[in-house]
């Protein structure tokens, strides 16, 4: 059994430890440390119960033992940090000598990166392209979140004209639009919410001139239309305008009609003459009775496909009706004759019991 002097002896005459760097260091691929990876610590272990060096894991150490850990309960990490990480480790380590993995801090030995280098210091992130993971592409509620989050951007954004940026550490909270130092003056936010607004002020009234029509539902007479030009335009205030429209009475269909008589005069008032009058009432009839010839061919149409149904039904019930007399008869006599085979074996069961039956 070594004693205490026999450990500290194996110490080396610089009282040093070896390097285990290689052997004993862990490899991680966790995404979180921000902190340097310093070289592990080794104590002297007193007592009589072991021959070797004792070793401690360093703080960053078990923060890089912990991520392996938890990379490990969670194998589904998001696409956009192995991205980051590997983009950091290709810049800080060109020649692919990472004794650390993905440890996204500089060693503090320059021997450990196989190579001089700076001192240890934290990275910056490099941009990636960000890709959902299965669960955030499924979850409903993140995905609104998200898209709220990119509308409100949006809309800082405009407001500000370009100029203005969110920072990295001003997201808002989630469900509070308003939280968060988005680089806009609040006078921003009110021109944005001033340019957002509706406001009527008048109504226009556009007066068009009536010319003869082409419709052919009318009940007798020329048919009316509007022209495409405007005659004139009156501007009346809003308040002026519903004060006026709440004070009478709307009119019903029957006030909306407008008699023949009336139709002509209205014509005859807007300088179409007699003949123009009667040309377009007399067009306007002969469309009408076309379109109640139409009308009344395809209710013709109608009643003979009816007709044709009704006698291929007639014709279909016959011929059914002979098979399904036939069928009747067939099970008809398949009925009699189970019956007449039912007669017999029960005759032959009582002859049986008969015949064994003693004496008497």
């Amino acid at each position: 059994m070594d004693t205490p002097e026999a450990a500290e002896t194996s110490l080396g005459e610089q009282g040093q430890a070896p390097d285990t760097t290689s052997q004993s260091r862990p490899r991680s691929s966790s995404i979180d440390q921000s902190a340097s990876c310093h070289e592990p610590s080794t104590v002297q272990v007193e007592g009589g119960h072991t021959n070797g060096i004792g070793r401690v894991r360093s703080s960053d150490e078990s923060g890089i033992v912990m991520g392996v850990e938890d990379h490990r309960r969670n194998p589904r990490r998001s696409v956009r940090r192995s991205c980051t990480m590997d983009m950091v480790n290709t810049r800080i380590f060109p020649d692919g000598t990472n004794p650390l993995g993905h440890c996204i801090a500089v060693p503090a030995d320059p021997s450990a990166r196989g190579g001089g280098g700076p001192s240890a210091r934290p990275l910056p992130r490099a941009s990636a392209m960000t890709v959902k993971t299965q669960r955030e592409s499924v979850d409903k509620t993140n995905a609104k979140v998200l898209r709220m989050a990119a509308r409100i951007r949006r809309r800082r954004r405009s407001s500000c004209g370009g100029g203005c940026r969110a920072s990295a550490g001003s997201i808002p909270s989630v469900g509070n639009e308003n939280s968060g130092d988005w680089g806009c003056a609040p006078e921003d936010a009110m021109n944005e919410e001033e340019s957002m607004s509706v406001g009527f002020t008048s109504v226009d009234i556009r007066e068009y001139p009536v010319r003869c029509g082409d419709s052919p539902f009318c009940s007798s007479g020329p048919p009316l239309t509007i022209s495409w030009e405007s005659r004139e335009s009156f501007s009346y205030p809003l308040d002026t305008y519903e004060t006026s429209q709440s004070s009478g009475r709307a009119r019903d269909k029957r006030e909306m009609i407008i008699p023949p008589d009336e139709r002509m005069r209205m014509l005859r008032d807007e300088g179409h003459s007699f003949q123009e009058v009667y040309r377009c009432a007399r067009e306007a009839e002969v469309t009408r009775e076309k379109v109640f010839q139409s009308m009344c061919q395809s209710q013709m149409a109608d009643k003979l496909v009816e007709g044709m149904e009704r006698s291929k039904r007639a014709l279909g019930n016959v011929f059914r009706k002979k098979k399904k007399e036939e069928e009747r008869r067939m099970i008809k006599k398949f009925l009699e004759e189970s019956k007449k085979a039912e007669e017999v074996q029960s005759r032959a069961l009582e002859e049986s019991r008969v015949r064994d039956c003693p004496a008497a």
